[in-house]
């Protein structure tokens, strides 16, 4: 386990310009955060935005990690510093946007990811946040927009390919659907849920299917000729 900072990086740090030092101090929260050890990350974090109290970077995961602890309060509070320190920080946005989401406010939390996607419109999660915000608003037509346009700009977010993939199997458009369960099989092969929806509207479009009858083709009766 590393120690958040021991007198060796205190020193090592020191003769370095503060970027530097931010950059090596998230360096380090990230590591124990893949090591499990969420409650060093934060004290970790915590001590150097004692030192930079406007780092936005420190804030930044400080309130993600928040957030994956389940601290909505303390996610907020730091989203919303970075988002008055630079109110083009179109990740804050999307993470007020996630936090709300969770509080079950769901007219701010679309007008966060609204203003993160303008401010960055390459940001798929934020559109597929923002259509899920909409399916529980029963906006249906803007939540297939919303995934569409998350599943468009990030293929490998299949979660976005399989809403879509639902909402058309709802709808009865299977040819849609069933488009879209093989876009997202494509990405992920193994996902077992587009596997399963692909199955079942394959199987009722197969049963829907209708074949036409050939037309029966009549020739008019020619008249008999006289002798």
């Amino acid at each position: 386990m590393i120690c958040p900072i021991d007198p060796q990086s205190d020193k090592a740090i020191a003769d370095h310009s503060p970027q530097q030092v931010i950059h090596t101090l998230c360096r380090e929260a990230k590591q124990l955060i893949r090591q499990g050890d969420l409650s060093s990350a934060r004290r970790l974090l915590e001590r150097g935005l004692g030192e930079k109290p406007r780092s936005v970077a420190i804030r930044s995961q400080l309130a993600a990690l928040a957030l994956r602890m389940d601290d909505l309060v303390t996610a907020r509070r730091h989203w919303e510093m970075v988002v008055s320190i630079d109110p083009l920080h179109a990740q804050g946005l999307a993470n007020l946007g996630v936090i709300a989401f969770r509080e079950e406010n769901l007219d701010q939390s679309a007008d966060f990811l609204r203003r993160a996607i303008q401010i960055d419109p390459s940001q798929a999660g934020a559109y597929y946040n923002l259509g899920l915000v909409y399916r529980k608003q029963g906006r249906v037509s803007l939540a297939i927009q919303s995934y569409r346009q998350a599943f468009e700009k990030d293929p490998g977010l299949v979660d976005a390919g399989l809403n879509l993939a639902n909402i058309y199997f709802e709808q009865q458009k299977f040819s849609l659907a069933k488009r879209c369960y093989e876009q997202v099989l494509r990405a992920a092969p193994t996902f077992m849920r587009a596997k399963v929806g692909l199955a079942r509207v394959s199987k009722l479009i197969s049963e829907t299917a209708k074949v036409e009858p050939t037309p029966i083709i009549k020739f008019p009766r020619r008249a008999a000729r006289k002798p």
